[in-house]
């Protein structure tokens, strides 16, 4: 991701340049960012993101029962369970049944203490600006 920046990708379904070309969209900033590409998609664009890697079936977060800003993989890169943050004032979260933006199970955006529980069905976890997350329980 560029530093500062914020990193934007898009799975299309045609290269025309309209809206309904869209499949699905997502922006992050800060972290990591997933991306699941599907046979049927017809092309992928992205900007700020770096480059894109295959991601790999280990985890690359050394402790699975922490996460700071970031996309996690659950059961992967943490572990399911009930986890606290400080939050801040930008601070936003969302659990995921798939990495398609649309797929939300559970998400926040505000100020104050954090407590979400990931469940062990959850694919994906999303935070950025919550400060570091702990597992509790």
């Amino acid at each position: 991701m560029a530093p500062g920046g914020f990193c934007y990708w898009a799975r299309l379904r045609s290269t025309s340049g309209t809206l309904d070309a869209i499949i699905t969209n997502d922006t992050v900033s800060r972290g990591r960012a997933f991306l699941l590409v599907a046979r049927s998609d017809r092309a992928v664009e992205s900007d700020g993101c770096g480059v894109w890697v295959p991601a790999s079936a280990k985890s690359s977060n050394p402790t699975p029962t922490r996460m700071v800003d970031g996309e996690y993989r659950v059961n992967i890169d943490v572990w399911e369970g009930t986890y606290r943050a400080p939050g801040g004032s930008g601070c936003y979260w969302t659990r995921r049944s798939s990495w398609d933006v649309s797929n939300i199970i559970a998400n926040h955006f505000g100020p104050g203490q954090q407590i979400v529980t990931i469940a062990r069905s959850d694919v994906g976890f999303v935070t950025s600006g919550c400060g570091s997350w702990t597992k509790i329980r």
